[in-house]
């Protein structure tokens, strides 16, 4: 794998999520769908992580609603500071109205992004037109929608772009994809993540 640094990072890490919630006899909870890591083993790949990163750099990373404290903890230990909250508003298939989705309280029909930066990463962004929220329709678990990595490709054309934790290679050139679920990868992140490291 070719060494190189990387201006932008998207994470949709597989945090532990204690929900054993039994209401049907759909599996729920993200250790019924992948192999999922806490945070003080997400925490950890900083050390690998941080020497392939461009010294001014930008983190999206996906999180739900109550893993709201989780996820400004991740974003500092990784070495960035949480600058904004994108937003996922999740409709019906057929792109109408809200979605009706789990919840103990209310049902949730959103999913969100801390954006948080390291160094000085306005001078980078490339166009500043994108905006903090976006609808799609509701994904099977955990999948995400496109929209983000085409936010992403606008605001940094041409800059290496890393997506940890991916499900499926972007095809749009400048990005790295790892993940065991990726095709083209298919390994621990930790190993993967260690192949990018400089000599």
């Amino acid at each position: 794998m070719e060494t190189r640094k990387f201006r932008v990072v998207l994470a949709d890490c597989p945090w532990d999520f204690d929900d054993k919630l039994t209401m049907s006899k759909v599996r729920r909870g993200a250790a019924s769908q992948y192999a999922t890591m806490g945070l003080s083993d997400l925490g950890l790949l900083r050390e690998q992580l941080s020497p392939v990163l461009e010294d001014d750099a930008l983190l999206a990373l996906w999180f739900v609603s109550c893993q709201a404290f989780d996820g400004l903890t991740l974003m500092a230990s990784w070495g960035f500071e949480q600058k904004q909250i994108w937003t996922w508003e999740k409709t019906k298939k057929d792109g109408t109205g809200q979605a009706f989705g789990m919840g103990r309280i209310a049902r949730g029909c959103t999913e969100h992004l801390y954006v948080g930066t390291r160094g000085s990463i306005t001078r980078h962004v490339k166009n500043k037109s994108q905006r903090t929220s976006f609808q799609h329709p509701k994904l099977p678990h955990s999948r995400k929608p496109d929209n983000v990595h085409r936010m992403l490709d606008a605001m940094f054309p041409g800059e290496a772009k890393l997506e940890l934790f991916a499900r499926r290679p972007w095809p749009v050139e400048g990005w790295t994809c790892l993940g065991n679920q990726c095709e083209g990868d298919g390994r621990d992140i930790r190993e993967s993540l260690q192949e990018l490291a400089p000599a």
